[in-house]
């Protein structure tokens, strides 16, 4: 490997995932973090096969310092992705749940955070949380996916994400007048054509799961929409400044998004909204932008 020129290197270096390349080659000898460094991984943010290079061009841009931050950059791409991840957001969180049941160890594509619901029935008659419907059961007739079907009693998705390069982001954009940081929490809900529900969804910060924190402003930010009985599939989205995770008191930024469902009625068996597709995304936009965060969680 000594003798192998950096060209070589490079090449080979291209068919190791991310993270290993940070966390390992770029640690084994001098040379290799000579060649793996920022302007390597800044490199990779702006090339055109990474579908959202068009914001980190925009990022460095107006913050050249910012390439210097490239290596956590690359490991948590917090900007445009879904944060939750492509199970979630492009089929369903019910087969989320379903493969981290089925294979603990494999979060599907997360490799930032975590998604957990705060309970799981297994018959659909009784019990108080979620329960997962099944395509083509007496219960679900208007989906192809699995999805989740909540209660009488408030049934909660956490999404959790600590991302370590959201701080310098936000210090710099923070006093920025060309873009700002802006989030968008977008879910997928339908109610039965008899029943009615609300749908609560939330964005709160913390130190870790178990240590959450309200905004500055001293209270989540919160939306509360209650769906009528017979609301087909549509998306809710929830869009903001990112600019209260200033005051996380932690060196990394823990993010703790979170839906809420609970029927309308106090019913025997699972009859509140339905949830299908969770996203969670974090946008770097030009002032002219802003009005469009939420039309980015569907990207």
């Amino acid at each position: 490997m000594e003798d192998l020129p950096d060209e070589i290197l490079l090449r080979i270096f291209k068919d190791v995932d991310d993270h290993s390349l940070f966390k390992n080659c770029s640690v084994v000898c001098k040379r290799w973090h000579r060649i793996l460094d920022w302007n390597y991984w800044a490199s990779i943010l702006v090339s055109d096969t990474n579908e959202h290079a068009e914001q980190y061009r925009r990022l460095f841009e107006q913050f050249p310092q910012m390439r210097q931050n490239s290596a956590p950059l690359l490991i948590d791409r917090p900007l445009g992705r879904n944060l939750t991840g492509d199970i979630c957001g492009e089929v369903s969180v019910a087969e989320y749940l379903k493969l981290k049941q089925a294979h603990p160890q494999h979060h599907g594509n997360i490799n930032i955070g975590d998604i957990g619901v705060s309970g799981l029935d297994t018959d659909w008659e009784s019990g108080r949380q979620w329960v997962i419907e099944e395509p083509g059961s007496e219960h679900l007739l208007n989906s192809q996916h699995s999805v989740l079907a909540s209660s009488y009693e408030l049934s909660r998705i956490n999404a959790f994400f600590t991302l370590r390069s959201l701080k310098p982001l936000l210090n710099y954009t923070q006093s920025s007048s060309e873009v700002k940081l802006k989030y968008t929490l977008a879910v997928e809900v339908s109610t039965r054509a008899f029943s009615g529900g609300e749908v609560i969804t939330e964005v709160m910060k913390g130190l870790d799961q178990h240590r959450i924190y309200p905004n500055s402003d001293g209270a989540k930010h919160c939306t509360v929409t209650y769906l009528m009985p017979g609301t087909n599939w549509r998306w809710l989205t929830q869009t903001s400044d990112c600019s209260e995770f200033l005051e996380q008191p932690s060196p990394y930024a823990f993010i703790h998004p979170r839906v809420n469902c609970k029927d309308d009625r106090v019913w025997d068996g699972h009859f509140g909204p339905k949830v299908r597709r969770m996203r969670f995304c974090i946008n770097l936009l030009k002032n002219e932008q802003q009005t469009q965060a939420g039309a980015a969680a569907h990207g």
